[in-house]
C-alpha cells in the first residue's frame, strides 16, 4: 500500500556535524513508545521503508538514522566512527526529541551499536531487536563479511550498471526496489562514476574493531536487561544457526527466523520481518 501518512526529514546537532533522521508519523496519531532504527553497513534510513510505513500505520511513530559516514548524516573529519561516537549519537537523537524511552531495532552493523547503546543506557531501551547479527564466531568471521567488504570496493560506470550487479547478486529484490534503495545509498564522484554513499575513512575504524576479541561483546551482551528479540534470515551468510542458537542459549532471547531473506532480512522480506517483530514490539505500553 502507498503511504498516506506525515514522514518528515530532520537534521540533528551532534559533536561533528548533522545526523539525518527520517521520522514516519501515524495517521490518526501515535500511541505506545516511538520506534528506533538503526541501519547496517551501507545502508541507510530509508532501507527500512517497508518496515517503518507498516509500524505507522499500525499506529507506531518511527524514527530512522543515518548512521555517521552514511547517507546525509556527518562524515567525521577526525575519523571518527567508534561505537562509542555511534552510541552518543543515538542518545542526541533521543534527546533532541524528548523521548526517554524507545523500542531500539538495529540491523547487523546497527545491532552491534544497538546492543551496546542499550546497556549503557538500559532505562532509554524497553525491548530491543537485534536483527541478522551476533558477536562473531570464536574460530572465523562468518562467510558474508568478505562478500560485504568486496561489494563496499566497488564502483560502476553508471548508476544503472549498480543497480543491474544487485539485483543479480540478490534475486529476492525486485529491480524497482533496487533503484529506489540505491537512490539513497550511491553517490556521484566527480569522475562520474558511482559508489557507496559511505565515508570511506569509515574502514580504518571498522578494521581497528574487527580485533576485538569475540568475548568482549559476549560478556557486554549478558548486560542486558530489556526483553530482547534477535530476527535471522533463513539464508544468511552473517548469522548462523549456530550462532543464534548460542544467543538463546547463554544470553536468554527469543529469536524468529523469516524464510526467503538473506542478511538483509527487513528488505528481502518486509512482510516476513514485519509478522516476526510487530507482536514483539507491540506489547509495550507507555
Amino acid at each position: 500500500r502507498s503511504w498516506s501518512g506525515a514522514m518528515a526529514h530532520h537534521f540533528i546537532s551532534v559533536a561533528e556535524g548533522d545526523v539525518h533522521v527520517v521520522e514516519w508519523a501515524p495517521p490518526e496519531g501515535a500511541r505506545g513508545l516511538p520506534v528506533v532504527l538503526v541501519h547496517g553497513f551501507m545502508q541507510t534510513a530509508e532501507s527500512w521503508e517497508e518496515f517503518a510505513e507498516a509500524l505507522a500505520r499500525s499506529g507506531k511513530r518511527v524514527l530512522a538514522l543515518d548512521a555517521r559516514g552514511h547517507g546525509k548524516s556527518l562524515w567525521s573529519k577526525s575519523g571518527n566512527y567508534g561505537r562509542e561516537a555511534a552510541i552518543q549519537d543515538i542518545k542526541d537523537v533521543l534527546v533532541f526529541f524528548q523521548i526517554t524511552q524507545c523500542l531500539l531495532v538495529g540491523m547487523s552493523m546497527g545491532a552491534a551499536v544497538s546492543a551496546s547503546f542499550t546497556v549503557q543506557h538500559p532505562s532509554c531501551v524497553a525491548k530491543l531487536v537485534l536483527v541478522d547479527w551476533a558477536p562473531f564466531p570464536d574460530d572465523k568471521p562468518p562467510q558474508g563479511v568478505e562478500r560485504i567488504a568486496m561489494m563496499f570496493m566497488r564502483e560502476w560506470a553508471s548508476f544503472g550498471e549498480a543497480v543491474e550487479e544487485v539485483v543479480m547478486s540478490n534475486p529476492r529484490r525486485t529491480r524497482s526496489n533496487v533503484h529506489a534503495r540505491l537512490l539513497h545509498q550511491l553517490r556521484r564522484k566527480d569522475d562520474g562514476t558511482w559508489t557507496w554513499a559511505v565515508d570511506p575513512g569509515m574502514m580504518a575504524g571498522m578494521m581497528e574493531r574487527s580485533k576485538e576479541p569475540p568475548k568482549v561483546m559476549w560478556l557486554s551482551l549478558k548486560q542486558l536487561r530489556c526483553p530482547c528479540l534477535l530476527v535471522r534470515g533463513a539464508q544468511s551468510d552473517i548469522l548462523s544457526e549456530a550462532q543464534a542458537a548460542r544467543c538463546q542459549r547463554e544470553l536468554g532471547v527469543a529469536c524468529a527466523v523469516v524464510a526467503d531473506a538473506g542478511h538483509s532480512v527487513a528488505g528481502d522480506n518486509p512482510a516476513g520481518f514485519f509478522a516476526a517483530t510487530a507482536p514483539f514490539l507491540e506489547g509495550s505500553k507507555l
